[in-house]
């Protein structure tokens, strides 16, 4: 079956724009410019909107990597070598913080190159598409405002009081940091941001000049100004102190932004990539986003089970989950730039549409579908997190209003789900305190690992509770002593 004839755009006008270009992350700002930062997600939801389009953004690239035994052959180095030593420095992280933290510090200076780096390379894909001829002086302005992009970014989290990557670390992974001076620093990003403006400036012009029409050069400019409100407007904005009540500018919001963020990123890299699949891969798109769904929520789930409680002493809200995902995105970082490498000839078709499948006969047999099992073993990887997220918000939910009773039996969830650790034990005390259940209350800290901390106002309740609560605790005994046959 012969693919369609090429087109100026992968999916259409509409979810190009949208999508590659992050038409839908500039309705989001018009939304909460007009709503208010009411309009920013629900932590919960975003985490489960991030499982749902950010999984399998990561399961693509597992798939162009180790999608086939030829693929595993070509990328052995990246994909094999690589691979297993970034798993034994994830394994020694456990024992050594040190090296923990500089897979953090790592993955916080490789996000903003990461980002900026697909940008430009969707920015290549749009200006062919449409027709565009790029010289090469036009060429290096372009990949030069996207390189003082990622700079700008890298030098901001390295000055003082920058405000540390708005990502949650435990102390023991903390990123390292250069502490770079305010009057040094400042002054650094303020001349990147110039750089990167100038550069898009140059670039737009030549572009114009060599007769390139507005409407060819949109979607680069729009991805342009998508671009530009990811990193370099909102850190200039911090640095300088102005626009401060705007979302993404003011420095309150950018944990919440930055999801937003991701989630754009993400669904960027599927629109590519599923383009890329339903040029070039002998199977039916659908089979094909199943499959990258279903290695996302692997790569996820397993260290996540196999690293927490009860296997390990370090918990989820002790820094394992910046961990994990430390690690999960330097590999992610390194597989994506070997095989998503425009001048590969394999990824001609991002930019050229030549390539075409081969052509298949309909009336050949099927097979039948080999990806299964492990389709099915995604899908439940992909299950368990979900219901770890809605878990955890019945957790908070149940401690912020005291019911201890839903509390204690999602508690029990939590810690088949390998989020057990002092926040749950911390909540767990603290409402049994609430309730002159002095003895239980005692009991959830009880056997904690030495490592794992209480609060010693919480610790001094704990210990003073059978003075203050002996009364209630006396009824409560003597009420389930009746209760008894």
């Amino acid at each position: 079956m012969q693919r369609p004839a090429s087109s100026a755009w992968l999916f259409g006008r509409a979810p190009d724009l949208a999508l590659g270009a992050g038409g839908l992350w500039l309705l989001f700002l018009a939304v909460v410019a007009v709503v208010g930062r009411g309009a920013l997600l629900d932590p919960t939801g975003a985490a489960a909107l991030a499982l749902i389009v950010g999984g399998p953004h990561y399961g693509a690239t597992l798939l162009r990597a180790y999608g086939s035994a030829e693929a595993r052959a070509r990328h052995r180095g990246i994909g094999t070598h690589a691979t297993v030593a970034l798993g034994l420095l994830l394994l020694a992280s456990l024992r050594v913080p040190a090296i923990g933290a500089a897979l953090v510090t790592l993955y916080f200076a490789w996000v903003p190159w990461h980002y900026s780096a697909q940008c430009y390379g969707v920015t290549r894909i749009f200006l062919a598409r449409q027709g565009v001829k790029v010289d090469d002086l036009s060429r290096r302005a372009l990949h030069a405002s996207f390189v003082a992009s990622a700079a700008l970014a890298m030098a901001s989290t390295q000055t003082e009081r920058a405000g540390r990557p708005d990502v949650a670390t435990a102390d023991r992974f903390a990123p390292f940091t250069l502490e770079v001076p305010i009057d040094v620093g400042v002054p650094i990003v303020m001349v990147l941001a110039a750089v990167m403006i100038a550069a898009l400036v140059v670039a737009a012009l030549r572009l114009r000049a060599a007769g390139a029409s507005p409407a060819s050069l949109l979607p680069a400019a729009l991805l342009a100004v998508t671009h530009l409100t990811w990193f370099a407007l909102p850190i200039v904005a911090i640095r300088a102190g102005a626009l401060q009540t705007l979302v993404p500018f003011g420095s309150g919001s950018r944990r919440d932004v930055f999801t937003v963020i991701a989630l754009t990123h993400a669904a960027q890299h599927l629109w590519v990539a599923l383009h890329h699949a339903r040029k070039n891969d002998d199977e039916p798109l659908a089979r094909h986003a199943l499959r990258a769904t279903a290695a996302g929520a692997l790569v996820w789930c397993i260290p996540s089970l196999v690293l927490g409680p009860p296997f390990t002493a370090l918990s989820h809200d002790l820094g394992l989950s910046v961990l994990i995902a430390a690690a999960v995105n330097v590999h992610h970082f390194a597989l994506d730039g070997v095989v998503w490498k425009l001048r590969d000839p394999r990824n001609s078709a991002l930019v050229r549409d030549a390539q075409t499948s081969v052509p298949t006969d309909p009336g050949a047999p099927r097979r039948p579908w080999p990806h299964a099992p492990w389709v099915l073993a995604g899908a439940a990887a992909l299950a368990v997190q979900l219901l770890t997220l809605a878990v955890g918000s019945e957790v908070s939910a149940a401690a912020t209003t005291g019911d201890g009773v839903h509390l204690e039996r999602m508690a029990v969830a939590a810690r088949w789900l390998g989020r057990d650790g002092p926040r749950l034990r911390a909540q767990l005390a603290a409402s049994r305190l609430a309730e002159g259940r002095c003895r239980e209350a005692a009991d959830a800290v009880a056997g904690m690992p030495a490592d794992w901390p209480i609060e010693p106002a919480l610790r001094a309740a704990i210990h003073d509770c059978p003075t203050a609560h002996a009364e209630p605790q006396a009824r409560l005994e003597n009420a389930h002593a009746r209760r008894r046959p």
